[in-house]
């Protein structure tokens, strides 16, 4: 039987598309994914099909749109033994591992995984059973305890973010799986033969803004805010908005900034340091298929409007300032060994963006359906309760390198 090819899932929370080196962005330090875009295929309009952490994600895990999954909002999750694209790695054999954030808040707390690793289990009120009549004024409510967005940016600065706590522990496992699995100095029980598909799942640079002071420090005075953008007059807009000058200062707004660029550049280190101990343990990263993503975007204060929730799309001097656009590329020989030509299921094609390669006409929207690319890639069939197609997207075509 051929060896089928580990695969790196790399994902970070709500990353803004355009605040990476690759994306062209001089500021900030993104060494680790520069290196991946560099010889790996970079998908410049890949849109999330929900700008909210949960739906976002779970569309992502299954390939389907939140009508489809029934996961429309913070709270929901997939039903239990969902089709996600863990389930049908690990039915092919695959040792399917995250370390780090998944957000599953239902019963199914696995979904396909078979170890999880890090501080992410949790089961969300909706889904205790049989609550009794004091459970509704007991069970937690976000929404009754989460605060403005101006007090989230005046908060902003020098500080060990919560999310920041959980990617340390959600990395220190991972560090330590590696080397089981690889090499296990212990037992000898290493089964480096087995092939892996390895999340590493980040909540950074999801807010709090807050960032090491070293980190802090170096983008304060180079970041450049959004302070002179219209606020919209928006009946859900103008709900969220930081006024600059009004809600918070423009100081407060260039603080949250400088410590939203920090925390994109400590998961950048992050992931380096996870595909430093694949190579230490004689893994080389060029014989893996490694995919980077993120859930959705960062509003970062355009319009002042902060966090996300919002399906926006903006220009600034000519480039694109996406919201609810998420970065996404792929990297694996397998793509250079293969004639360019169309191959379905690699990015589906909707209405909220496209996907091109340079010359190429526009081919439609790019969608959710991500996770079918990588099945397509690594040559798993699917079986006839694994949909190949339920919502009717476009084709469009893979790249050997470059843009997409």
């Amino acid at each position: 039987m051929e060896r089928s090819p580990n695969i790196l899932f790399l994902m970070t929370d709500e990353h803004r598309y355009d605040v990476a080196g690759f994306a062209g962005n001089t500021i900030v330090r993104t060494p680790t994914l520069d290196r991946l875009a560099a010889d790996g295929v970079v998908f410049n309009n890949a849109y999330t099909p929900a700008p909210i952490c949960v739906p976002g994600r779970q569309s992502m895990m299954a390939g389907q749109l939140p009508r489809t999954t029934g996961c429309l909002r913070f709270g929901q999750d997939l039903p239990p033994g969902h089709l996600t694209f863990a389930r049908l790695f690990a039915r092919h054999g695959y040792a399917t591992v995250c370390a780090g954030k998944l957000h599953h808040q239902g019963i199914d707390q696995m979904q396909g995984w078979t170890h999880r690793i890090g501080a992410d289990t949790i089961l969300a009120p909706e889904f205790v059973e049989n609550p009794a009549p004091e459970f509704a004024e007991r069970a937690f409510n976000l929404k009754r305890l989460k605060w403005s967005d101006a007090k989230e940016v005046r908060r902003a600065g020098i500080g060990r973010s919560p999310w920041a706590a959980k990617d340390e522990l959600a990395l220190a496992g991972a560090l330590d799986f590696i080397e089981e699995y690889f090499s296990d100095p212990y037992y000898d029980r290493a089964t480096p033969e087995r092939p892996l598909l390895l999340k590493i799942s980040l909540n950074q640079p999801h807010y709090p803004y807050l960032a090491p002071k070293e980190l802090f420090t170096y983008y304060l005075n180079r970041v450049e805010p959004f302070l002179d953008e219209p606020v919209f007059d928006h009946p859900f807009l103008s709900t969220r908005q930081v006024r600059p000058g009004v809600d918070a200062s423009e100081r407060d707004i260039r603080r949250a900034t400088a410590a939203y660029y920090a925390m994109v550049e400590n998961a950048d280190a992050m992931f380096g340091r996870v595909i430093e101990a694949l190579e230490h343990h004689g893994q080389s990263i060029d014989d893996w298929i490694v995919v980077y993503t993120s859930d959705h975007g960062e509003m970062l204060g355009q319009h002042g409007v902060w966090e996300k929730q919002k399906f926006f799309e903006g220009e600034r001097e000519g480039s694109a300032h996406y919201s609810l656009a998420a970065p996404l590329r792929t990297r694996s020989r397998r793509c250079e060994r293969q004639p360019v030509r169309p191959v379905r299921h690699v990015v589906r094609a909707r209405r909220s963006g496209r996907a091109t390669r340079p010359g190429q006409p526009e081919h439609g929207p790019a969608d959710a359906r991500r996770h079918h690319g990588v099945v397509r890639r690594v040559g798993l069939p699917l079986r006839a309760d694994e949909p190949d197609d339920q919502t009717g997207e476009l084709e469009v075509p893979v790249l050997r390198r470059g843009h997409a």
